[in-house]
């Protein structure tokens, strides 16, 4: 084990580069994957003191906090951790850099009042803690406020590696609901990335449900890029909803589509269809163009309008001679 303690950060890029040699991969592929934000960092008291939203008379700035060895069994998962999906691969590189060289950096929970941890920062490594068998693990012991301990996990979390553009949207939302920020440039200001980064993320949120309710189960299956591509199809078909969630659903089993490949697909179902069939009423004419018919044909329909000049009985006749004389076709073709 190596004596030399390593920063957050360098404890992420080494991190990093372990899991870059494992086979399985991470998570989802590289089109879905969400880059880590690059504005800077903050300290839990940074980022308590610089939210100008009032919390109660508890705060972490003038808590006493203490690093100490804590029962892995007594700590519970942050109920506003915005991390919806743990990656095994990740928890078991992490579990393995625990074993080689030791807790450089303690995890940071609150106090209960049921004599129980709750955590702020630090939820894969307590699962790699348990997954290699550790009893005790290092912590930062806080005594916080709801208020307090909500915003210190958003913030603290938000930044962390894989956290999808999902994931962040409903963090950066849940800010604004919350009233820890009032605008995107203050959400920006929070978090430490760039108010475009915001928006972007945020317009997840402006999809139909029922697409939201994929992400909600597959929350690293496509990020912002992709959505703005599904956006743009539900603007360009507004009925073709379903369609476009049968192309997104091809995600699950092949993760190689990007966003072009759905709109292929989505075209391929619905252009095409729109196209063979004429959108006005297609005139049928005599020898003299003179208008004897004004057919107009849709999805499941064929309508005749038959002019006034027109027997009405004889046109009848032949029309249903003609379609009869199609399904007999139709039948000798099978």
């Amino acid at each position: 084990m190596s004596n030399k303690h390593q920063t957050e950060a360098e404890f992420q890029a080494s991190l990093a580069a372990k899991l870059s040699n494992i086979n399985k991969p991470l998570s989802m592929p590289n089109m879905v994957m969400t880059k880590p934000p690059t504005g800077p960092s903050k300290s839990l008291e940074e980022l308590l003191q610089s939210n100008e939203q009032p919390t109660t008379s508890q705060s972490i700035a003038s808590e006493e906090k203490t690093i100490q060895k804590i029962p892995v069994h007594l700590i519970d998962d942050s109920p506003w951790q915005p991390r919806t999906k743990y990656d095994e691969s990740y928890i078991q590189a992490l579990g393995e850099m625990l074993v080689d060289r030791g807790q450089d950096d303690p995890i940071n929970v609150r106090l209960m009042p049921t004599g129980r941890y709750e955590l702020i920062s630090g939820h894969r490594r307590v699962r790699a803690a348990r997954m290699i068998g550790w009893s005790t693990i290092s912590a930062q012991v806080n005594s916080l406020d709801d208020r307090s301990a909500e915003l210190a996990t958003l913030v603290s979390n938000e930044g962390r590696i894989d956290l999808t553009d999902y994931e962040k949207a409903k963090t950066y939302k849940q800010a604004m609901n919350r009233g820890f920020a009032k605008t995107q440039a203050e959400v920006a200001r929070l978090f430490g990335c760039t108010q475009a980064r915001v928006a972007q993320c945020l317009g997840l949120l402006n999809l139909p449900d029922p697409i939201k309710s994929i992400l909600d189960k597959y929350p690293s299956l496509f990020g912002y890029r992709y959505g703005r591509v599904i956006a743009d199809l539900i603007k360009e078909f507004p009925d073709g909803l379903e369609t476009i969630i049968l192309g997104i659903e091809k995600l699950i089993d092949n993760h190689d589509l990007n966003g072009d490949d759905l709109r292929a697909f989505v075209e391929r179902q619905l252009v095409k269809r729109t196209r063979e069939l004429p959108r006005k009423p297609t005139l049928i004419v005599d020898t003299n163009g003179v208008s004897l018919f004004s057919v107009k044909i849709t999805e499941k329909q064929i309508i005749i309008d038959i002019k006034e000049n027109v027997d009405l009985e004889i046109a009848s006749k032949k029309t249903l001679a003609a379609l009869r004389d199609f399904a007999l076709s139709t039948g000798e073709e099978e």
